[in-house]
């Protein structure tokens, strides 16, 4: 009766917050790398402010930095995960 959900995915969400196109810019030839990338800047209506692009961007760059450190320890019989929190 109801269509199926669809669930998100890492690589469409990662594709959505790396498109310049959002902010009102087009990539020509950006997987081609055969050719270098040209950039055309305010060719579409903007959906989202630079400022909002620049901040998405920001936050992942945070993101891939490591939050917790693991250190494995190994005694005679068990062996036990440290987790360190930066």
């Amino acid at each position: 009766m109801y269509p199926e959900k669809k669930h998100w995915i890492d690589s469409t969400i990662d594709r959505t917050i790396n498109n310049k196109i959002y902010m009102g810019d087009y990539e020509r030839y950006k997987y081609d790398s055969d050719r270098e990338t040209e950039l055309f800047m305010d060719v579409v209506p903007p959906i989202i402010t630079r400022a909002m692009w620049e901040e998405v961007q920001n936050k992942k760059r945070k993101i891939k930095e490591p939050i917790v450190e693991i250190e494995f320890i190994s005694s005679l019989k068990n062996l036990y995960v440290l987790l360190v929190v930066k």
